[in-house]
């Protein structure tokens, strides 16, 4: 049995509350969203291992070892990192 679903929404909910306050402390909402994205992940990574059998078998990862599921998670945290460079580049082409 893995972590409570309740656990779960805690734990992104924490992490959503500690982006914003790197975001205000450094004055950038970059580093925020970079720290929210960090977090996000992290708490995958732990719910993922909480529930090992349901997650290998739904990102098909039976015996394919611990690199395919760190290139997937990988993936995800690039996809995010350019998703907010371009959502920063727009807000700076359109603020200005």
């Amino acid at each position: 049995m893995g972590l409570s679903f309740s656990t779960v929404q805690r734990m992104f909910a924490a992490s959503a509350i500690a982006s914003v306050g790197v975001g205000y402390l450094d004055g950038t909402v970059m580093a925020g969203m970079q720290a929210l994205v960090a977090l996000s992940a992290l708490t995958g990574m732990i719910w993922g291992l909480s529930e090992r059998d349901i997650m290998t078998s739904s990102l098909n990862l039976q015996g394919n070892g611990p690199w395919e599921m760190l290139a997937i998670v990988a993936s995800i945290v690039v996809f995010a990192q350019v998703s907010i460079s371009i959502c920063v580049a727009f807000s700076r082409l359109f603020m200005s």
